[in-house]
């Protein structure tokens, strides 16, 4: 399978694709939502893994194009913020389920374990239907 994973941290970015490819995937991982939405126009891709909170355009940003440009693929949106007392993790609860309205196809809250990982893309790939061209309300 081919995946596109978007994240500005370099160390999650390194964890999900060192699993992913140990796990036969074929993996480009991205550290803007820029170069993200430009690597999902020249290369069809089988899911995109995106955070939502990124510098200068948002993982939301990135959802909405893709749903919005008719990009068939797999969504799984992440964010995080767990114990850190100061709003993060509201925040967080609340950007997933937005990234769920606007066509994420599954959301994982940071910090996911590797089995968690897994689980979410079989789900996600084998379960559902890739998108084609469905429109979202608010895309």
């Amino acid at each position: 399978m081919k995946i596109l994973v978007i994240d500005d941290q370099e160390d999650i970015l390194d964890f999900m694709k060192g699993f992913l490819v140990s796990k036969g995937h074929h993996v480009t991982a991205v550290n803007t939502a820029l170069e993200g939405v430009a690597r999902s126009q020249l290369e069809p891709v089988d899911l995109v893994i995106t955070d939502i909170f990124l510098p200068v355009l948002s993982g939301m940003e990135v959802i909405r194009f893709l749903r919005k440009n008719n990009i068939a693929t797999h969504i799984i949106a992440i964010s995080g913020g767990e114990g850190s007392g100061d709003g993060r993790e509201e925040s967080a609860n609340i950007a997933l389920h937005f990234g769920q309205f606007h066509g994420a196809d599954a959301v994982l809250k940071k910090p996911f374990g590797l089995d968690e990982l897994e689980k979410t893309i079989l789900t996600v790939c084998r379960e559902r239907p890739r998108f084609q061209g469905r429109q979202y309300a608010h895309a």
